[in-house]
């Protein structure tokens, strides 16, 4: 979409304010490209952290403005990738989790809480310890509740690969699960 000569001329001079901290062309330029930066978002994350991550970039965008030269939607974007992969490199090293109904059933119904937190401890620490496929496996199919054939939608697997996987997966849990010097 090509735009008109007056919309860049407007854009720029936007730019050139908010370069020296004008608060009012800064929340102009920002309102612009918070549609374009949220919808990049939303392809390459998903709708769920799209805002969130669209909303950072827009903090970036106005702690750093005044420092910006050269052409400004390049340098959008590419701090747009750089929070996605922040935010990639962050999960890596801290996981969330949720607390399924089913877990937070058995953690107010348990007789000894310490024994559901101990197993849940135990799924989410052999979970960390298999392979990030596996982990994809057993995360839509048992924590997520989805079939083999959804699953083989949303991977582009076949139904025998996800069959395949889904034994490789659980034994991959039963190995890291198993008592020490008891063989699966």
């Amino acid at each position: 979409m090509e735009m008109s000569d007056a919309n860049q001329e407007t854009l720029d001079k936007w730019l050139k304010s908010a370069r020296r901290m004008d608060s009012q062309a800064l929340s102009k330029l920002c309102a612009h490209y918070y549609p374009k930066i949220l919808r990049f978002m939303r392809y390459r994350v998903g709708s769920n952290l799209a805002e969130d991550l669209t909303g950072e970039v827009i903090v970036k965008i106005m702690r750093s403005i005044e420092n910006q030269s050269g052409r400004f939607e390049p340098w959008l974007y590419r701090m747009a990738r750089n929070v996605i992969i922040d935010h990639v490199r962050y999960r890596s090293v801290r996981p969330e989790t949720e607390l399924s109904e089913e877990m937070s059933n058995n953690l107010i119904n348990e007789k000894s809480p310490d024994t559901a937190v101990s197993h849940h401890m135990d799924i989410q620490t052999a979970l960390e310890q298999v392979s990030d496929e596996h982990r994809e496996f057993l995360s839509l199919k048992f924590i997520q509740g989805l079939d083999n054939h959804e699953i083989s939608e949303i991977t582009g697997q076949n139904l025998n690969a996800i069959r395949a996987m889904q034994f490789r997966a659980l034994k991959a849990m039963r190995d890291v699960l198993a008592p020490e010097g008891v063989e699966t």
